[in-house]
Formats: structure tokens, sequence, C-alpha cells
């Protein structure tokens, strides 16, 4: 069985997005090849890729997607829009322009995805089932927010990221391993019983916090 992989937000051939966005590495020559080099250090050339948008600021920067392996789906993002449509279609096995929802399995559930580019455009559920929401365009702002992750790659060593990781991402906040401390924007509500699901000792300060807060509401 193939595996899947979700990413973001190369944005090859953009020294804006190399000096600008602190990548670590000297010259846009060097930060694409090392980007086709950790893609396809991870992803097997079988394997599927979603790719949330921007993968490119140039045509010319599209024919890098014959250099990685994976049969790789785009969702179109705000510097995609700009490509030549011929090359995109020539680039990936599938372009979409709207935000869509997979499901997968984690263990014995059911896993309801959404995939977007805009964090904006960010779902809570879907004819009433909940799901997590896989986002970009961020560019390294964080990595994950209330009920939603952000694949770009400035977030993961510029490369894609496996489904498990994502999966992964989402046990960490329903069983309540990552306390309310790590959605300081969420409703406090919420953020309290993110932060009981686990007992913590006495001596954290995480529900401390927390009740100061409500106490000053």
């Amino acid at each position: 069985m193939r595996s899947i992989f979700l990413t973001s937000d190369q944005h090859y051939d953009n020294e804006n997005a190399r000096r600008w966005g602190h990548r670590p590495f000297d010259t846009v020559e060097e930060m694409n090849e090392a980007m086709v080099e950790r893609w396809n250090a991870v992803v097997g050339k079988d394997d599927l890729v979603y790719h949330l948008g921007d993968f490119s600021v140039t045509d010319e920067g599209l024919e890098f997607a014959s250099r990685l392996n994976g049969d790789i789906e785009l969702i179109v993002g705000n510097h995609d829009l700009k490509r030549d449509l011929r090359q995109l279609r020539r680039a990936f096995s599938n372009i979409r322009h709207d935000p869509f929802s997979i499901s997968v399995q984690d263990g014995d559930d059911e896993v309801l995805l959404w995939l977007c580019h805009y964090p904006l455009q960010r779902r809570f559920s879907i004819d009433e089932r909940p799901c997590y929401c896989v986002t970009g365009h961020v560019h390294g702002l964080w990595r994950i927010a209330r009920n939603m992750v952000n694949v770009g790659v400035e977030n993961w060593n510029y490369a894609p990221i496996s489904l498990e990781e994502v999966l992964n991402c989402r046990r960490c906040e329903m069983d309540g391993r990552w306390d309310a401390n790590v959605y300081p924007d969420a409703p406090i509500d919420w953020q309290m019983e993110v932060s009981m699901k686990v007992k913590r000792g006495d001596e954290e300060p995480t529900l401390a916090i927390l009740r100061k807060r409500v106490s000053e509401q």
C-alpha cells in the first residue's frame, strides 16, 4: 500500500522566500536542490502527495515537479494562480481549485481531514462529522493551532510530512497530550477541557494559569 504525504509552500525559485523566510540556504539554487533531495528522501516513487499550494513562483520552477517522487495532487494556492495552467496540468496528476476532504484510517477510527491552502478556509465539521484541518500559506508562523496543522515546508525541515505525523498531531490534541498553552487563542472553555484530559501534578502551573484567566474575565 502506498504511503500518503502532505506539504505546501516550497516556493521554488523564490529568492524572497529564501531571504525573508530566513531559510538556511545561501542561494536560491541551493534551496531548490535541497528541497528536491529532502522530498525524495522521504517520499517513494509510488506514494501519494497532497500539495496544499504555492509550489513555485515561476513557470520555470514547475519543472522541479518532474524530479520529485510520488503522485502529486495540487490544491491551487495564491502563487499557483499566476502559473501557466497548461504547465500546471503537465506538472501534477490532479489540480484542485477548492479545499476538499479525505477520509483516512487511524487504527480502528475513521478520520476526516479537511485540506486547504488558506487557514481561513478551515472547517471543524462536514455534514456534522468532525474533521481535522491541514493547511499551509502562513510560512513558519506556527506549526499547530486548534484542530489544525500547518504543513508548510518551513515547519518540517523543508520536506513533506507523512499522514502518520498529521494524525499524531491530531491525537496529541484529542488526548490532551498538549495542554492549552499550545493554543492560547482558543476559547477558554475549550482550553480548560483540553488541559484536564490528562492528570497534571499540583506543581505544574498549567491549570493555575487557566483558572487565573477565567477569574479575570
